[in-house]
């Protein structure tokens, strides 16, 4: 997950038209949405000097009007994590590390008059962005810009979605990277939660990707944990984001 991160996270910042920015192993992905949780700095290796590094990371931030946040997972980016605290950086977030063998993926159905299906249209995609505005609640205008048309003709990038007739009402997305699936997003509206509309989501994420990939990852928030495991996830770290900012919007990186 350490070493997929970073360039699934450049995938998604170039189909924003955004700029993805090597600092000395930092790896800092502007995307232009405006709200710092769709802007993270990911670890591609320990800089050679860790206190520049975060701070030359945390101008480029200033200077799109952000607040630097790294993700970052402690017992490998012990470093960084030690030179985000000595930089005045605080720990606003966590989240568990979770990988699947996609081999033994215990699959769940689609539930009863819902029907998950890949997003291959704009027009379909724009229905995908305002579920996730309701479902994270966060503006639209942020779903919207976090998830362009562009991702949908990366080959890496891939969405799917449940729909309830024509209404979509849970999504979610895929990136791939060495033979590694990220999975992301995962969403359900409020109305529809507690049906498997999540577990289905995901299922078919991976299968999707189950000829490319052998190893599936994802950071869970707490609720969904137990979704993930019946799946047969299994929890592998904690992951940390260290900012200067309390996130006032929920993280694009987690699933419900």
């Amino acid at each position: 997950m350490a070493a997929a991160l970073p360039e699934f996270w450049s995938a998604r910042t170039h189909s924003c038209r955004g700029v993805v920015l090597d600092v000395d192993g930092l790896v800092v992905c502007l995307t232009g949405v405006p709200a710092e949780p769709f802007n993270p700095t990911l670890v591609a290796r320990t800089p050679e000097d860790v206190d520049g590094a975060l701070v030359a990371a945390a101008e480029h931030c200033r200077g799109v009007g952000l607040a630097v946040g790294i993700d970052l997972e402690p017992s490998i980016h012990r470093d960084v994590r030690d030179g985000a605290r000595r930089g005045g950086l605080s720990l606003v977030e966590s989240r568990p590390g979770m990988a699947l063998d996609v081999s033994g993926l215990r699959s769940a159905p689609d539930p009863g008059g819902i029907e998950v299906r890949r997003v291959v249209d704009e027009a379909t995609l724009a229905k995908v962005t305002e579920a996730d505005a309701i479902a994270f609640d966060v503006e639209p205008t942020l779903t919207k810009a976090f998830l362009p048309p562009a991702a949908l003709d990366d080959p890496v990038q891939r969405v799917f979605a449940a729909f309830h007739g024509e209404e979509v009402v849970g999504a979610g997305e895929s990136f791939l990277a060495d033979g590694v699936l990220g999975v992301f997003g995962i969403s359900t509206v409020p109305a529809f939660r507690r049906r498997g509309i999540a577990a289905a989501v995901t299922s078919r994420l991976i299968e999707d990707g189950a000829g490319e990939a052998d190893l599936a990852v994802l950071q869970s928030s707490k609720l969904g944990l137990g979704v993930y495991e019946r799946l047969g996830f299994r929890k592998m770290s904690t992951w940390e984001v260290w900012s200067t900012a309390v996130p006032n919007v929920a993280s694009p990186a987690g699933s419900q």
